[in-house]
């Protein structure tokens, strides 16, 4: 997204918080504001609002100076430390609420680790989504991928990782 958002005349840069929520839009001098701002508004969706917008201060005081925000090229490395954070928290929830050993754990966790930066990957490739909860759709199908890599399980074991795998997803 910040790559789309980085190609509309008028715009010198934009940058997000690590949050994905937040963004930074910085015009170019020759910037026509109206122009520049519905083609950001475009881009980031319906939902989105200038901080100049009344009621928003709270929004601005909010943040810490010291906050980092990130560029379009330092996104996909935010999002491989993400997939590496969920799939190893997830891995090792899902293999302890199914009962399966310790040493498990690891091996689903590099097998969602993979599978959640293929997803990721795929998002960046298609420009970034203004969708909230896309994930939400894209995930249970990385889940049933690693899952089938865990070939020394029985299906009801997978039935089990399955399910913690979506009640994490979800919850």
């Amino acid at each position: 997204m910040l790559a789309r958002l980085n190609q509309i005349p008028g715009v010198a840069t934009a940058q997000v918080d690590a949050t994905g929520q937040h963004f930074v839009i910085l015009p170019t001098e020759e910037a026509d504001p109206a122009v520049t701002i519905d083609q950001v508004l475009q881009i980031l969706g319906t939902n989105s609002r200038f901080l100049e917008d009344p009621g928003l201060e709270n929004v601005v005081v909010g943040f810490d100076p010291g906050e980092i925000w990130m560029g379009a090229d330092n996104i996909r490395g935010l999002s491989l430390l993400e997939a590496r954070i969920l799939a190893a928290n997830w891995a090792r929830s899902a293999t302890t609420e199914s009962g399966l050993p310790d040493a498990l754990a690891s091996h689903l966790a590099d097998l969602l680790r993979v599978e959640l930066v293929k997803e990721l990957d795929r998002v960046h490739a298609e420009g970034g989504t203004s969708e909230r909860n896309w994930y939400k759709r894209a995930f249970p199908a990385a889940f049933e991928r690693a899952i089938a890599g865990m070939e020394m399980i029985s299906p009801a074991q997978a039935d089990s990782l399955r399910e913690c795998l979506l009640r994490s997803l979800n919850g």
